[in-house]
């Protein structure tokens, strides 16, 4: 999510797309998910539980955050790919969840904002740091809601995505730094990830881990068939991990369970590794 700097999902592959002139700098460290199988590319219903640990006293237009996107089609777009996430956010006024999307809402539960592409709660609406959250985006047919689920597992539906698309094309969980003046503040951050989810019962509403990675290692066969971590900036080239962040991987035993931030040194990784193989995980 941009701080109006417009580039909330140009990492990886969207690096060299350029940037508004209102911020800096970014720096990401990414787990793209694997979108390659008809299963999990029209599951219409998509999941991960996000923590964030109280971060540095943040100033200005500065920001972090962590959150859950999908790439709602293929055609070209000003931030992606019709790209929508959900996810919390830490600002200078305070710990809030936000939604943004590229094709605007019909309901924002909280503030519009970023020429109705944007839609954050107030501080202390729903969400409070050292909690974990669920979020989701879900199909409804004519549109897509941004959802949190708060720490008694209740539901709530943040925004309505104004757009109609049954299948994703891509899929991401990611923490993020974003500044609006150099140089890079290296604000601190420390949010963990825990199991994201497709859904793959639409009446009973069951949700079960995102499939694993396929067999082999080998990235360039196919991109879309694995989960990897990796670490990007934006502008293009500066270097983020393993200086000032990076992630930790199979925390507590657990594949499906992952932190990023300050401190952490894993740079890229394997993620969801088949079991028969194993795990890649690279650190300088």
């Amino acid at each position: 999510m941009k701080a109006r700097t417009i580039v909330a999902c140009m990492l990886l592959s969207l690096l060299a797309a350029p940037r508004a002139v209102l911020a800096d700098g970014n720096d990401f460290i990414a787990v793209e998910l694997r979108v390659d199988r008809p299963e999990i590319a029209y599951a219409g219903a998509y999941r991960a539980m996000l923590y964030a640990t109280p971060g540095a006293v943040i100033s200005g237009d500065d920001f972090t955050n962590v959150w859950l996107s999908l790439w709602l089609d293929v055609l070209p777009g000003t931030y992606g790919k019709s790209f929508t996430q959900v996810g919390l956010m830490k600002r200078a006024s305070g710990f809030r969840w936000f939604v943004f999307a590229e094709n605007g809402f019909t309901y924002c539960r909280g503030t519009t904002r970023y020429e109705g592409l944007g839609c954050e709660g107030l501080v202390g609406d729903i969400v409070s740091e050292s909690n974990w959250y669920d979020v989701e985006l879900r199909n409804i047919g004519f549109a897509w809601d941004a959802m949190l689920y708060d720490t008694v597992g209740f539901p709530w539906v943040l925004a309505r995505v104004n757009k109609v698309s049954a299948q994703i094309y891509r899929a991401t969980v990611t923490v993020e730094e974003g500044y609006a003046t150099a140089p890079d503040p290296n604000l601190f951050i420390r949010n963990f990830m825990y199991h994201p989810r497709i859904m793959v019962d639409a009446l009973s509403y069951t949700f079960l881990d995102w499939p694993r990675s396929d067999t082999g290692v080998d990235f360039n066969q196919d991109p879309q068939r694995f989960s990897r971590l990796s670490s990007a900036s934006l502008p293009v080239g500066l270097p983020v991990c393993p200086d000032h962040y990076g992630a930790t991987v199979d925390l507590w035993g657990d594949e499906y369970i992952w932190g990023a931030g300050t401190g952490y040194t894993t740079c890229e990784a394997l993620m969801f590794w088949p079991r028969a193989y194993i795990p890649y995980v690279k650190s300088p």
